[in-house]
Parts: structure tokens; C-alpha cells; sequence
């Protein structure tokens, strides 16, 4: 099997991105992790080196345009080249949440930067690399739930992950013509360890009782969906919207919260 790079924005942490990292390592493919923090990206690469797999590691603040800009040029330079990109980190913190009207500036600005602004950078300068190389890559960016029918009490986050929709879409109706595929994975309420700390017990127990499948999502199964897509063996998928949130869009985008007061009330 030929050799292949995958960076892996938000690879550290105890979530999707860890999830990932080792699941595209156990398949043999290499790593280039991208987090925030010294500590984050210094275990995702004793774990991926752990399972037998090359992991380089990059520290940057995602949110910070200048940090952003760099990374592809850094990688490039550490693995050699980037044959896929999961762009996976992102979020919106409590804190944060609130009605539409009292929204201050900079907590939209804080949540595009995060989640949409990145993904951005990231995906053009892979993209300019993978052209050049004639490199027949793969993209997968993060969306979610909230990026589909609303996201009540979280509006700026809804609209930078239908942004995130958008931009994949348009991504891959341009550089399908060099063979590059992109695609978007929405996750639902899953069981990272970020959101169990932030939001305790009662999201597990309330997503459960709402979600058809009766549980909420594990990051395993939101990383096995992202290796997927980034294989050969979704060479024929490009532009796609997949779900992965255990049935929750099917009845409702934000699986039964019907009032959100600001204060971390569900």
C-alpha cells in the first residue's frame, strides 16, 4: 500500500481527534498533529508512534491568522507531503451561548476564527500544495448538527459550521478536477471528554433519552466515518454531507433542547 500524510487539525485531547489520528494510524497512515498546546500534541504522537506509525507534531493557535498561515509550509517540511487534511477542531464554549440579540462581537469573531476561519486557511494552502505535487488528495472538515435546521442560543457557531458546509462543497465542485475529494462529517451530541467536562452527566443522559438509537455518539465512530471518507475506498464521494449522531437530525437539530436561558441550563 503506497504511503500515505494525513494532517489532522485538533488531533489531541480525549475526543474526536485522538480518536482519528489512531484510527488512520492503525491503517497505516502517517501523521502530522496540530494543537494547541505543547501537552496535547506531545500524546497524540506517543499514541500514534505507539500503534507503529510516524507522527510529527505542530503547536499553533488556530484562531490566530499568522500561526494558521504557516502550517501547510511546516508540515510539508516534516513529512515531506500531505496527501489528506481532517480538519477537526473547533467548538463553542458555554460561556459563550445566549440569545441572538445580546451577542457581543467578539464572541463571533472568536467562534468564526475557530471554526471556520481555519478551516479556510488550511484547506486553500493544502490544497495550492496538493495541486502542485498532482497529489490526488482528500479533505475532511467538521461541521455539525447545528450547521443544519438552527442553532438556537448558539447562532454564531450554526453559521460558522453551515459556512464550513458551504465551503467544502464549493472546494469540492473546483478541485475535482484534479482528482481532489472533499467531504464533511456532521457530528451530533457526541461523548467527548471536553463536553462531558463542560456539560456533565446530564448531556449523556438527556441526548439518550432523545436520540433513536438511545446513546449519544462515541468519537470512535465519528473518526471511523472520517477514515472512511478520506480512504480510497470513498473515491467516488465528493461534496457529501454525512451524519454521524446517532439518529438525533431525525427528529430534531438540536436533539430535544427546546430553551437555553444563558446560563448553562439545558
Amino acid at each position: 500500500m503506497k504511503k500515505t500524510t494525513a494532517l489532522i487539525c485538533g488531533a489531541g485531547g480525549g475526543g474526536i481527534g485522538i480518536a482519528t489520528s489512531l484510527t488512520l494510524a492503525r491503517e497505516g497512515v502517517d501523521v502530522v498533529a496540530v494543537d494547541h498546546s505543547q501537552a496535547l500534541v506531545d500524546e497524540t504522537i506517543r499514541q500514534v508512534t505507539a500503534v507503529g506509525a510516524t507522527c510529527h507534531g505542530i503547536v499553533a493557535d488556530l484562531r490566530d491568522p499568522a500561526q494558521r498561515s504557516t502550517i501547510i509550509a511546516r508540515a510539508v517540511e516534516m513529512a515531506g507531503t500531505i496527501h489528506a487534511v481532517a480538519n477537526i477542531a473547533g467548538g463553542m464554549a458555554p460561556t459563550q451561548w445566549g440569545r441572538f440579540e445580546g451577542t457581543p462581537d467578539e464572541v463571533w469573531r472568536t467562534v468564526m476564527a475557530l471554526n471556520l476561519d481555519y478551516v479556510f486557511t488550511i484547506c486553500r494552502d493544502a490544497a495550492a500544495h496538493m495541486i502542485e505535487r498532482k497529489i490526488a488528495g482528500a479533505f475532511v472538515n467538521i461541521a455539525s448538527v447545528s450547521a443544519l435546521p438552527s442553532a438556537t442560543f448558539h447562532a454564531p457557531y450554526g453559521a460558522a459550521k453551515a459556512g464550513v458546509v458551504a465551503l467544502t462543497r464549493s472546494m469540492a465542485a473546483e478541485l475535482g478536477k484534479y482528482g481532489i475529494r472533499a467531504n464533511v462529517v456532521a457530528p451530533g451530541a457526541t461523548k467527548t471528554s471536553r463536553a462531558v467536562g463542560l456539560l456533565g452527566e446530564q448531556m449523556e443522559a438527556r441526548y439518550s433519552e432523545w436520540n433513536p438509537l438511545g446513546r449519544i455518539t462515541s468519537p470512535q465512530e465519528v473518526a471511523e466515518s472520517i477514515a472512511f471518507l478520506l480512504s480510497s475506498k470513498a473515491t467516488g464521494i465528493t461534496g457529501a454531507l454525512l451524519t454521524v449522531d446517532s439518529g438525533m437530525t431525525s427528529r430534531c437539530a438540536l436533539g430535544g433542547v427546546e430553551y437555553f436561558d444563558g446560563r448553562s441550563n439545558w
